[in-house]
């Protein structure tokens, strides 16, 4: 068992479940924790790339755009308040086949 698999145990998936506010279930949390040590793997090369000799660029200079509120805050209040709860949960529609 690697380093990453050993922190990713059922303790986190339910801290990481319970802070998101998500009821997985036992398929779900095994799935979870093989995607969870598959992105730390991501991660891992990214970190070991050598980048000391390439020259650093600035996307800022004009290239995004100002940020502005979509939505008013009494508006996301009102959306809130429609949303389905269950046990506690906020119940929502799935968004992909698993």
């Amino acid at each position: 068992m690697s380093t990453k698999e050993r922190l990713v145990n059922e303790e986190l998936i339910e801290r990481l479940s319970w802070l998101s506010r998500i009821k997985l279930s036992v398929e779900e949390r095994e799935r979870l924790s093989k995607e969870i040590v598959m992105i730390l793997g991501y991660i891992d090369d990214i970190l070991s790339l050598d980048v000391g000799n390439e020259e650093i660029t600035h996307l800022s200079e004009g290239r995004l755009r100002e940020d502005s509120p979509i939505y008013e805050i009494e508006m996301g209040r009102e959306l809130l308040g429609q949303a389905i709860l269950e046990e506690g949960y906020v119940k929502g529609p799935k968004v992909f086949k698993g």
